[in-house]
Formats: C-alpha cells, sequence, structure tokens
C-alpha cells in the first residue's frame, strides 16, 4: 500500500459507497468516509467494509468544499498524500497502476496532481461534446493546498509547489434513475443560477485565486465568465449547438443527444429562470438582491 489517504465525501450514498470503498481498497487501505448524517445505509455499508466513518455536521451556510477542508483538518490522515474520491466514483486499473508506480519514487518539488474525469451517462461514456477529459486536481500534499470556497463547481488552491498533470481516468458514473438525475440537478440549478448573479452583482466578493488554480480549470472559468455575458435564455442555445454540433456530442448517440439536451437546454435554462424570476421579485433593484441572496446562503 501507498502513502495515500482517500476521503470519500458521502450523503444518502448507498447505491454507491460500496463500489468506491472496494475499489479504493485496490489502492491502499487507508480509507476515510466523510457523511453527513445519512438517512439511508450508507455508514452501515461503509463500517462494515471496515472503513472509519466520521460526521460533518451540515449546516445552512455549509458548502462541500468547506466539508472537504474541514475533513483535511479533522480526519485522520496519518500519510504525507490524501485523495478525494466521490462516492459515485471509481478509478481505472490503469489509474491505479500509473498511482503506485509514481508513488515508488515522487519528485519531493510535486504538491498535487491532476487527473481526468471521465463522466457517464445512462451508462454511456460521454467522450465528445467538450465533456471528456475534465481535467481536476485530486491527489494533493498535506499542508500544500485546500479546497476554494463556492457554492457550486469548487477546485483546489495549490499554495506551492507543482501541479502534476496525469493523463488517467476516474469515472463518473452514478447508479440513479433519470427522475433522481433531474431530481438532483433542480437543486444545483439554485446554486447555478447564484454563480452567475454573482459574477453580475459581486455577492460573494470573491478574490482573484487564478494564480493558484490549475491551467484547466483557470480556462473553464474564463469560458464561464464569457459564457455569463451572454443574454439569458439566449445563451443556453448556443451551447448546446456548440457542444451538440461543434464538438460532436452527436457521436454519442442516443444518451449523447439526452445529456446535451438536459445539461445544456434543461438545466441551465432553468438556472436562467431562476435568475429572471428574481430580478423580477426585486424589479432589479441589485442591493436588495445581493442581501436576499447573502441571507439565505449564509454569505458573508
Amino acid at each position: 500500500m501507498i502513502d495515500l489517504t482517500i476521503i470519500i465525501l458521502v450523503f444518502n450514498e448507498e447505491a454507491h459507497i460500496g463500489r468506491a470503498i472496494s475499489n479504493a481498497l485496490k489502492l491502499t487501505n487507508k480509507i476515510v468516509v466523510v457523511d453527513s448524517d445519512s438517512t439511508d445505509k450508507t455508514a452501515e455499508i461503509a463500517e462494515s467494509l471496515g472503513t472509519r466513518v466520521y460526521q460533518y455536521k451540515w449546516t445552512k451556510d455549509s458548502t462541500w468544499s468547506k466539508k472537504m477542508n474541514w475533513s483535511i483538518a479533522n480526519v485522520d490522515i496519518s500519510t504525507n498524500w490524501f485523495m478525494r474520491l466521490d462516492a459515485d466514483e471509481y478509478m481505472t486499473e490503469n489509474f491505479i497502476f500509473k498511482i503506485k508506480n509514481l508513488f515508488s519514487n515522487i519528485d519531493n518539488e510535486i504538491s498535487a496532481i491532476s487527473v481526468n474525469r471521465r463522466e457517464y451517462f445512462m451508462g454511456r461514456w460521454m467522450k465528445h461534446g467538450g465533456v471528456y477529459p475534465k481535467s481536476m486536481i485530486r491527489i494533493i500534499k498535506k499542508g500544500k493546498a485546500v479546497y476554494e470556497n463556492r457554492l457550486l463547481d469548487e477546485h483546489v488552491e495549490v499554495n506551492e509547489g507543482v501541479i502534476l498533470n496525469l493523463n488517467i481516468d476516474i469515472c463518473d458514473d452514478r447508479n440513479i434513475s433519470l427522475t433522481e438525475w433531474t431530481l438532483k440537478h433542480n437543486g444545483y440549478s439554485e446554486l447555478e443560477a447564484m454563480m452567475l448573479l454573482d459574477k453580475e452583482l459581486n455577492i460573494i466578493q470573491t478574490k482573484d485565486n487564478s494564480s493558484k488554480l490549475d491551467e484547466y480549470t483557470t480556462n473553464k472559468r474564463k469560458k464561464k465568465d464569457l459564457y455569463s455575458k451572454f443574454p439569458l435564455f439566449w445563451r443556453v442555445w448556443f451551447l448546446f449547438i456548440y457542444r451538440f454540433f461543434f464538438k460532436m456530442a452527436f457521436l454519442d448517440g442516443k444518451e449523447g443527444f439526452l445529456y446535451s439536451f438536459l445539461q445544456c437546454l434543461w438545466y441551465r435554462t432553468l438556472a436562467d429562470a431562476k435568475i429572471w424570476e428574481l430580478k423580477r421579485k426585486f424589479g432589479g433593484d441589485k442591493e436588495k438582491m445581493v442581501v436576499f441572496l447573502r441571507k439565505k446562503y449564509g454569505v458573508s
């Protein structure tokens, strides 16, 4: 086993947690699960597999990044390195092989390692449409980085050292129905609307941290900034056409069409509709919207 602890953040993940832990054990026996009082059998399954379960109290102002930073500070990490693995994810055999070889003689200057996220939808790998590969930092040297505090789409801030980019995959493969998928993304759409409004209203007053992010994330944020400048509702169609036709998501078959339709047209239209609804509620008064949103999301 290698000098690595795997941290799995969970809430009601009984459908996935057994697969995630069994997969993680191929790389290391140092695995911790951080729950938030799941109401299903998530914690019970994790403990039955010999994994220690910690409880993080989810509050009004909690975010997944806060939960991850709490985990870094409070769980038992006896190794020099740790890795985040979501409950619905698993590592490929090539990933496990490459990481084991890397850790046998890893350069001391390396502080973080970014890998690819391979996303599945309705059981099919989404290879096109600009969906793959999504590069993200998942393996971090203790004391060298933290997760930025964001409501959605949080990434790692590296304080010092070198980021190593590896062309190996973590698979995101949710074993849920379309009904469950849409319910979950309905919740995400509210946070998406908040993040898009933040670019216009500066609600969160986030400091520029681009120098601490990896290149892929910085470029992704620039594209998101450009997207936010386009008119409500029209931009979702631009994005759908770009992904489905120009980035050839149609090559992923019916699943590719449904993924592009739901991610671009449905999900992002829902986010834009919530922005429009809020602006109507306050008559476009920016100050009132800022006060309302800061209170709602516990943002200081």
